[in-house]
């Protein structure tokens, strides 16, 4: 399978190379007239062709997360992750420039508090008590894990060029590639075997070397 990974990668990696310069290319197109005046901007924004890439990996990923948690005997909601997922991603992007810290922080913890609520709500119809404590803190790692997470990418592209954004998402696959290469060649002591079990500190290191 290794050739097939050296394929898929290369062409991953291009895509997103490809992306990302679409990406800033736009920061310098003029937006319509009426649309700037009303968001008080002359160009497309930041971000404006990564957010739906974004939107659309969260809301794959949410699912995904639903399932794994649900094989594991807890009563995740697919609809809910995904609806958290979103809810997280859309309040730390769209947090606007003028907020302060303290106002931008209220934000996102009200959207928090808002998913929490929410959750336990949905879950409380057919789980018990100790259903819905375990089918909100799936939810809640939706919103965090899915959302906020993917949110700093944004946030990141918001005020830096398109290229840091790159050099980040690179050191992040750097370090993943240099563990499993590492880990299948000198790979002998676990790292977390009840969690992962092909995890080793030999990887671990070597990833973060890489």
């Amino acid at each position: 399978m290794l050739h097939k990974r050296v394929i898929a990668g290369s062409l991953l990696i291009a895509s997103l190379i490809l992306g990302l310069w679409l990406d800033g290319l736009i920061d310098r197109v003029a937006l319509p007239t009426g649309l700037a005046d009303l968001l008080g901007i002359a160009t497309f924004p930041p971000g404006t062709l990564l957010f739906p890439v974004v939107a659309a990996l969260s809301l794959v990923a949410a699912r995904e997360l639903a399932a794994m948690l649900r094989r594991k005997g807890i009563a995740a909601s697919a609809r809910a992750s995904t609806v958290a997922a979103l809810v997280g991603l859309v309040v730390s992007t769209f947090v606007p420039e003028s907020a302060d810290s303290l106002t931008a922080a209220a934000l996102v913890a009200s959207a928090a508090v808002g998913v929490l609520v929410a959750s336990m709500v949905f879950h409380a119809r057919h789980c018990s008590v100790e259903g819905v404590i375990a089918a909100t803190g799936s939810t809640l790692l939706a919103f965090v894990y899915l959302g906020l997470l993917f949110g700093f990418l944004m946030a990141i592209r918001r005020h830096n060029e398109v290229w840091l954004l790159l050099w980040v998402l690179l050191v992040t696959k750097s370090c993943d590639t240099g563990a499993y290469f590492t880990g299948r060649a000198i790979g002998r002591h676990k790292l977390i075997p009840w969690l992962s079990p092909g995890k080793t500190w030999e990887g671990l290191f070597g990833g973060i070397v890489l």
